[in-house]
């Protein structure tokens, strides 16, 4: 007998961890691998809830582990999703691919970010997974990391070398999301990992196609904008120049913020941000900037400046 979504009583009993229950069920003859309304077997259910130990069970029992539900998420999908550490490792001692895909080109490891699974995420990435891989729409770990405004999950891949510098399939980069979110952490992030900037994304449609920095400005979001200009000096202004008479026709801005581009257009950039942005560009990209500053043995106040010390100030 099944519920209204074809569930059976053994994905019920998977899904809350009674191993009792689920040996009765099959002693009884309960299908292991009946599927319901998305075409799920029990183990999923196990998997989806952290069950590890129905997860186990099931498999020496003989559960069909290559089944598939509809969505195309493998096991290890499910397990990630849902935070279980306990779940992957069960499976990724039976041979689960850490870079599986579903049907949208989603990894294990995007599950987990899209999740907001920190301790999944890690755990993926200590095994292998590949942090840059392009899931859905071309979103990569980090940029859905950044769309969904989890800090501790953009540091995190940047740690284990995260390329800040993919875009989706939009054009859209990780810095833009920040931007458009509202992710202060994760905008401050991203500027020390040197990330670029200087692409146009046609995500929005409220604005049309702009670069992080114009839509700083379309997000009127002042002392942002001012971080941006601060790390990318005379490129910045180039592009408030060559912006400013269509800032000047947005009827939704306040004078104050133009008032600001314009004076922000006008003159050049500090000498020091210049030397900043000179030295840092030959660092590299991502976590390893930082690491090469510190390892420089500056003193304090060049250390501090080259990590860009006002933004903390702000």
């Amino acid at each position: 007998m099944v519920a209204y979504n074809k569930r059976s009583a053994l994905h019920l009993a998977a899904e809350r961890g009674n191993l009792t229950c689920c040996e009765a069920l099959l002693k009884a003859g309960s299908h292991i691998d009946a599927q319901d309304t998305m075409a799920c077997t029990p183990i999923f259910n196990a998997a989806t809830k952290g069950q590890a130990g129905v997860v186990k069970f099931l498999i020496e029992r003989g559960s069909d582990i290559n089944k598939r539900p509809n969505n195309g998420n493998s096991l290890l999908h499910v397990a990630a999703s849902g935070g279980s550490i306990e779940c992957c490792q069960e499976l990724l001692i039976n041979g689960f691919d850490v870079n599986a895909q579903n049907r949208d080109g989603i990894t294990p490891l995007i599950s987990a970010v899209n999740g907001k699974q920190v301790k999944a995420t890690k755990y993926l990435l200590d095994h292998g997974s590949n942090c840059n891989h392009k899931g859905l729409h071309g979103m990569t770990a980090l940029n859905e990391a950044v769309f969904y405004n989890c800090p501790q999950l953009v540091a995190l891949l940047l740690e284990y070398g995260a390329n800040p510098d993919i875009e989706d399939d939009a054009g859209t980069l990780p810095l833009w999301f920040a931007v458009d979110g509202f992710s202060i952490q994760s905008v401050k992030l991203l500027l020390l990992a040197n990330c670029r900037f200087n692409l146009q994304s046609t995500l929005s449609s409220h604005c049309g196609p702009c670069n992080p920095i114009e839509h700083a400005i379309h997000k009127k979001k002042e002392f942002v904008l001012d971080w941006l200009v601060t790390k990318y000096c005379h490129e910045a202004v180039n592009i408030l120049r060559q912006h400013l008479p269509k800032i000047q026709k947005m009827t939704n801005l306040e004078a104050s913020l133009v008032e600001h581009v314009q004076e922000l257009a006008q003159g050049p950039r500090s000498l020091m941000e210049h030397c900043r942005k000179s030295v840092r560009e030959r660092l590299g990209r991502g976590i390893e900037v930082s690491e090469k500053i510190d390892q420089l043995k500056l003193p304090k106040s060049i250390r501090s400046y080259l990590l860009f010390s006002e933004m903390e100030n702000e």
